[in-house]
């Protein structure tokens, strides 16, 4: 990942991206992107983030999130 996306990825992007795919139930490969960069960034994550998270990839898995390009 591009070092200047990664680092310029705040918490605030983090639950921004996570509630715009939980609530449209759809992932776009941007999406994706900036989600895996924000999860890769140096800043520790909150509790509140890491439910996020695992919120999408509970979703994913049980199919209830289109992926789309």
């Amino acid at each position: 990942m591009n070092a200047q996306v990664s680092g310029s990825l705040s918490h605030y992007s983090l639950d921004r991206i996570a509630t715009k795919i939980i609530l449209s139930g759809k992932i776009t490969r941007t999406d994706r992107i900036w989600f895996e960069a924000a999860i890769r960034s140096e800043n520790p994550l909150s509790t509140q983030e890491q439910a996020k998270i695992r919120e999408v990839f509970d979703r994913l898995q049980k199919g209830w999130l289109q992926v789309i390009d």
